[in-house]
C-alpha cells in the first residue's frame, strides 16, 4: 500500500523540522526556565536545602538598617538592595545559553561558593548557593518544549 502525504503534513512537517534546527528559540525556552528558577531560589532563601541564616550581628545590623524581606518580616538573606537578585540573566550565544549575574557584582561568587571577605579576609561568608538547576525544572522545561512543537503543529507559532 502506497500512502501519499497530504500537503498540510507536510507543511506541519517542514514547521517542525525549522524548530529542531533553529536552536535560539529552544535555548530561550531553557533560559527563561532557569531564570525563573534561580529567582525562587533567593526569594525561598535556598533550594532544595535552605540558606545558612545570617550571623546574629549581620541580622542586628539589617534590621537597624530596615533591610528586611516584607514577606517573612525578618531581614532577607542576600536580598539587601536587590542588586544581585536583579542582575542575574541569561544570554543565548550559539549553541548554548548562560545564566548567571551581572558582571558588575564583584561578590556574587562568594555568595554563591562561600569562602573568605572583609578586611584581611577574616570574615566567614558561607556558600549559599542560588545558581541551581532544580530538578523540577527539567520536567517544566520539557513541558514548555512540549508546548513550543504543539504551537508550531498548529500554526499559532512560526519560527
Amino acid at each position: 500500500m502506497d500512502v501519499e502525504i497530504k500537503e498540510e503534513v507536510l507543511a506541519v512537517m517542514n514547521r517542525m523540522r525549522e524548530v529542531l534546527r533553529k536552536k535560539e528559540p529552544i535555548l530561550r525556552i531553557v533560559g527563561e526556565v532557569i531564570l525563573s528558577s534561580v529567582q525562587k531560589n533567593f526569594l525561598e532563601e535556598g533550594r532544595p536545602e535552605p540558606w545558612e541564616p545570617l550571623a546574629p550581628s549581620t541580622l542586628r545590623q539589617r534590621e537597624r538598617q530596615e533591610y528586611v524581606n516584607p514577606e517573612t518580616g525578618k531581614a532577607a538573606i542576600l536580598r539587601r538592595g536587590n542588586n544581585l537578585f536583579n542582575s542575574i540573566h541569561y544570554e543565548v550565544e550559539g549553541d548554548s545559553v548562560s545564566i548567571g549575574p551581572g558582571s558588575n557584582i564583584e561578590y556574587a561568587a562568594i555568595h554563591q561558593f562561600g569562602g573568605y571577605a572583609g578586611r584581611g579576609h577574616r570574615a566567614h561568608i558561607p556558600a549559599r548557593p542560588y545558581l541551581m538547576v532544580q530538578e523540577e525544572d527539567w520536567g517544566e522545561i520539557e513541558r514548555e518544549l512540549y508546548g513550543l512543537l504543539n504551537a508550531v503543529w498548529n500554526g499559532r507559532v512560526i519560527l
